[in-house]
């Protein structure tokens, strides 16, 4: 899922879609990936916790976006720019709200389709 997850966010911003439905679909994409990424390192983890986790790495993620910090890792490593961002933009703490809920439900519906007793019920 991670790794489907990446290629929907490179595609998303690859400009394919308009600018704002890029931007901010590329945020919450961003933070499915870290929604997958957390269950990928502890697969008990449970959907709630993982969902929380991922929304709570996004905040701290845009709030440090309110110092000089990722401005300046942008220019010493362009490609943190893509992990980090530059700027700090409020509406961003939604979409990564969004990022991970909607992880949480294809979560929950892919350990139902499966039939398993899954992370959501432990």
């Amino acid at each position: 899922m991670a790794a489907a997850t990446l290629v929907a966010g490179l595609l998303v911003r690859s400009g394919v879609l308009p600018k704002w439905w890029a931007k901010y679909l590329g945020v919450a994409l961003w933070c499915t990936l870290v929604y997958w990424l957390v269950v990928l390192v502890r697969p008990t983890t449970r959907v709630r916790t993982a969902c929380v986790i991922a929304v709570v790495i996004g905040w701290a993620v845009e709030l440090a976006q309110l110092t000089p910090g990722p401005a300046w890792l942008a220019r010493a490593a362009p490609i943190s720019r893509w992990v980090f961002g530059t700027t700090f933009n409020a509406p961003d703490l939604v979409a990564y709200v969004v990022g991970a809920g909607g992880a949480a439900l294809v979560h929950v519906a892919l350990e139902r389709a499966l039939g398993r007793r899954g992370a959501s019920e432990r």
